[in-house]
């Protein structure tokens, strides 16, 4: 991915269209009852032996713990147990995953569910963009989500692996998180030929996560829209293992930044896309608490964004976490505009986003008093100590929706606080 530019208006396009997923029947979700169990050698070969150590993995439908493990004498003192909330190894099939496309916006890459694996093809890097998306499960709050994916390619030019993302979010389509990952630098946070763990840390909506309507699921996603990408190339899952942390059980907790607004902007600077999408108007208030916002001028083509300096450096084995306490003056929620949060590495190689719609019944949408909006991401490593080290945080306004239940087109949003915080990164399985 050229490294001269951040996103291109088809990209943004496409950056803004999750509302066209929120038209999608939301699928069946797994209960508690189905669990699953695989039995796999930790061992090379993969031989049986009353010698060989074994992992016997399964999905409990809550978070739990590892167990002790030994040699493979029984099945009581054997084995070390992996308890997590869903995985997938792909070693038949698809497992429930399914494949999504929009051809008459987007060209379609080509999907394949064989070889121990799900994978996307693309033969164009002029706006190629498709999705796999697994079963549905049920979530908890106060709980941190680590969705792993392990992905290789065949693009062998780390520079020119096309764009991907992990999205996890709410079936009710009104909280997502993405990770996105880029070949920009020198492209070492890019895939290789072997398999290589890229971590979402979803840590979905309280307000959902807490409801009747508790329940989510993940989709691996291909963005080929760079001409310096390879046109023709593949991204593999060979496995998506998702595992659960109570977010009390977060550790080594360290303050970074924290931005209160009061007298200033405190670096932070507004941007938009116009003439692309119509500029919200920006504000700074020492009223109010003190704040920076803005305020949607249509609901049918507003898009802008405060973005933050890189004032935080990175270091290796922390987990960041962004917390945003934003409010609305709009009343009603179902009217709200859509929100997103974001976190980014300062190279652009690895991006994390946060999206509240106001669909269906909008718990997590923005209200007229503070509410949290969170993102978690582990920064790239590759990166820790160099002049890209940093951090940068944004504020999205995105009024794409003047349909039967428009959202309101003069909308706001007011950011009172902003903070950064890191943990030692959890170790999860």
């Amino acid at each position: 991915m050229n490294a001269g530019k951040f996103v291109s208006n088809s990209q943004l396009a496409l950056l803004l269209s999750f509302s066209v997923l929120c038209s999608a029947a939301p699928p069946p979700v797994a209960t508690s009852t189905n669990h699953v169990l695989e039995i796999s050698t930790l061992d090379s070969g993969g031989a049986v032996s009353s010698s060989a150590n074994y992992v016997i993995e399964t999905t409990l439908g809550q978070p739990a713990d590892a167990s002790a493990s030994s040699s493979a004498n029984s099945l009581i003192s054997g084995f070390y147990q992996l308890a997590h909330e869903t995985f997938y190894h792909f070693a038949n099939d698809a497992q429930g995953w399914i494949f999504f496309s929009f051809p008459t916006i987007y060209t379609a890459p080509t999907s394949s569910t064989s070889g121990g694996r799900i994978a996307l093809t693309t033969s164009s890097n002029a706006g190629t963009y498709g999705y796999f998306q697994c079963p549905a499960f049920k979530i908890a709050a106060n709980t941190l989500y680590r969705c792993r994916f392990l992905v290789n390619t065949d693009v062998g030019n780390p520079l020119a692996v096309p764009g991907f993302r992990m999205r996890a979010h709410t079936t009710n389509f009104q909280s997502a998180q993405i990770l996105g990952v880029n070949s920009l630098l020198n492209g070492s946070e890019a895939p290789t030929a072997t398999p290589r763990a890229y971590d979402l840390y979803y840590f979905p909506a309280q307000q959902v996560a807490s409801s009747a309507e508790n329940s989510m699921f993940m989709t691996f996603e291909i963005l080929n829209f760079d001409p310096t990408d390879a046109a023709n190339a593949t991204l593999a899952v060979q496995d998506a293992i998702v595992d659960a942390l109570p977010i009390a059980n977060l550790s080594g907790e360290r303050a970074e930044k924290t931005y209160t607004f009061n007298t200033n902007e405190e670096g932070w600077t507004f941007n938009t896309v116009a003439p692309t999408y119509s500029a919200p108007l920006s504000f700074q208030l020492t009223s109010d608490g003190g704040v920076v916002g803005m305020t949607s001028t249509t609901n049918t083509n507003t898009f802008g964004f405060w973005q933050s300096p890189a004032d935080v450096s990175t270091e290796a084995g922390r987990l960041y976490r962004a917390t945003f306490a934003i409010h609305t003056n709009v009343a009603d929620p179902t009217r709200v505009p859509q929100l997103r949060v974001r976190l980014l590495a300062e190279g652009f190689q690895l991006t994390m986003e946060g999206i509240s719609d106001s669909a269906g019944s909008a718990l997590a949408s923005p209200v007229t008093t503070n509410r949290d909006f969170d993102l978690f991401m582990v920064p790239p490593q590759s990166q820790v100590g160099t002049v890209s080290d940093g951090l940068i945080a944004a504020l999205d306004m995105i009024n794409f929706n003047s349909s039967a239940t428009p959202d309101d087109p003069t909308g706001s949003f007011s950011m009172d606080q902003m903070t950064i915080r890191s943990y030692i990164v959890p170790p999860l399985p």
